[in-house]
């Protein structure tokens, strides 16, 4: 009798000892599929609060490492882990650190909102205004001398202001390594009550990056949720064209689309919006901070990176109209060019008059080669109001 039983005994055990490797082994595909990880990742990470805590202590902090040459990172694959916010808990993200603490704003996993998969990155203000709150994380390969785009789905509730995706490229000088932009670029904003929209950017990496950063966030006030971002990297598109106005949205008819907002103000009171007020007759934007008191060392405005410089010669030549109404401070345009030797090259326009007159205003900027991108800076110093019109940045070789 018993030797009847023992085929099905072996049987049985060899059925336990399967479902035993298979299970984690669909649990690991499972991972890697719908979250983006390598099996052995997802597997080590599965308890993410328990590693990732060590991943970033602050904000842009640098590790020692640095990373591969851009010969080595795949072309026309997602380069991020964790690209859906799968892994995680509801405080810690598995991969993402959390930047912009301090104001007010919750930053957080929600697994209840999400576009695909079960969760999603979250932002929200809590009725103060964020001044870019959200998750950023590090390239941990260098693509160096290629194109890079950073896409993802970005929905908001209320949000009077703009959610975004932002990549940043720093490069290293000097004995003591000091870190400096290269590249700062922003996409399309996604601002008010909107449902999942694609939102993204493309721009160079040029050789002498050392580190390349992936950031999620808003700024304003109101909730923003990410969900399903990529990095591809792919061979360099030179699209700089000549003697055509590189900004986007330049006169301002789409309000601060294509502009990314910034502060250095503690606690800015903003309103800005579009009045038929320009020297051409046309609209033109306006830009007021209603915070009395507020020091003229800390400035608030907006601005848009011009890239894909890198290697060119030539001029940016800009051009552009300001008006200053009631400032208690000054504005201004600021022109400020990142290169490939370290330095920070900062071109001051004239500054706004105080009173009902347009001033004109003109730079030129050398492009040697070594200029990597190009910001187009409107500065509020203090507070007041300050319009702006008509702006013009355009390449000439």
């Amino acid at each position: 009798m018993m030797e009847n039983k023992k085929p099905w005994i072996v049987f049985a055990v060899v059925v336990v000892v399967l479902l035993g490797l298979t299970v984690p082994l669909q649990f690991l595909v499972r991972r890697e599929v719908v979250v983006g990880l390598e099996a052995e990742t997802a597997h080590a990470h599965a308890h993410a609060e328990e590693d990732h805590e060590h991943e970033h202590e602050h904000e842009h902090e640098h590790p020692e490492e640095e990373g591969h040459l851009g010969a080595e990172v795949p072309l026309g694959v997602n380069l991020i882990a964790n690209y859906g916010f799968e892994v995680g808990t509801r405080g810690q993200i598995w991969g993402w650190a959390q930047g912009g603490l301090g104001q007010g704003a919750v930053i957080y996993r929600d697994d209840i909102v999400s576009r695909s998969g079960k969760a999603s990155a979250a932002v929200i203000t809590g009725g103060a205004s964020g001044i870019d709150p959200g998750c950023f994380r590090k390239l941990d390969a260098l693509p160096r001398a290629h194109d890079v785009i950073f896409e993802g789905y970005i929905k908001t509730e209320g949000l009077h202001g703009e959610a975004y995706l932002k990549v940043l490229a720093e490069g290293r000088t000097g004995e003591e390594e000091n870190s400096y932009v290269l590249v700062s670029s922003t996409s399309d904003d996604v601002d008010g009550d909107s449902d999942w929209t694609l939102s993204s950017v493309r721009c160079y990496i040029p050789p002498e990056a050392t580190m390349v950063w992936l950031e999620v966030g808003l700024y304003g006030d109101g909730r923003a949720w990410f969900d399903d971002v990529s990095l591809v990297v792919e061979e360099r598109e030179d699209t700089l064209a000549s003697g055509v106005n590189l900004l986007k949205n330049p006169s301002f008819e789409q309000g601060l689309k294509h502009w990314h907002i910034f502060s250095l103000s503690p606690e800015p009171l903003l309103e800005y919006g579009v009045l038929p007020v320009g020297p051409d007759g046309g609209p033109a934007l306006f830009l007021q901070d209603h915070a009395p008191g507020t020091p003229e060392d800390k400035h608030t405005g907006f601005y848009q990176a011009i890239c894909g410089l890198y290697g060119h010669q030539g001029t940016l030549d800009i051009h552009g109209w300001i008006r200053g109404d009631d400032l208690d401070g000054e504005g201004r345009v600021d022109v400020v060019a990142f290169t490939a030797a370290g330095t920070i090259n900062q071109r001051f326009s004239q500054g706004a008059a105080v009173g009902d007159a347009w001033r004109e205003f003109r730079a030129e900027i050398p492009i040697d080669g070594e200029v990597a991108s190009v910001w187009i800076r409107i500065n509020l110093d203090g507070n007041g109001r300050l319009f702006v019109d008509g702006l013009e940045a355009v390449y000439r070789e």
